[in-house]
């Protein structure tokens, strides 16, 4: 008889252990939700920083394309860096870009990676910086 009431006294705290009130599982659900949006932007931005390449896109005859510093020293993005257009370099002059001085981390936003070179249906663009290189197609129609 003392084992029925143990093992029916275990039950009860087992079903009771498991049960929440209803303002919890929510709350557990919204937490939830906020680490994972939390974990997919981090994740993004972890991405992005080991990219030295990124966004690329073509419009109008125009390449424009993230350049992102995935080293530990400030770039000057007029001399430090070489972009080539389907083998062709690009003069750093012809490069628009948004910042000049990069910091570690950081990115600028850069168009006509073209130069005055013309694009055609499928470019390989190719940037440069010291010992590290990135290379991504874009398609222009």
């Amino acid at each position: 008889m003392k084992k029925a009431i143990l093992v029916c006294i275990l039950l009860a705290v087992l079903i009771l252990a498991g049960c929440k009130m209803p303002g919890e599982a929510a709350e557990e659900e919204a937490a939830a939700e906020a680490e994972a949006e939390a974990e997919a932007e981090a994740e993004a931005e972890a991405e992005a920083a080991g990219e030295l390449l990124s966004d690329l896109e073509c419009r109008d005859g125009v390449i424009s394309g993230t350049i992102t510093n995935i080293g530990d020293e400030s770039i000057d993005l007029s001399k430090d860096i070489r972009v080539l257009l389907r083998g062709l370099v690009v003069a750093n002059r012809m490069l628009d870009c948004d910042k000049t001085i990069l910091l570690p981390g950081k990115s600028a936003r850069c168009d006509k990676l073209n130069g005055v070179f013309p694009v055609t249906d499928d470019n390989m663009v190719v940037v440069r910086l010291g010992m590290e290189q990135d290379i991504k197609n874009v398609a222009c129609r």
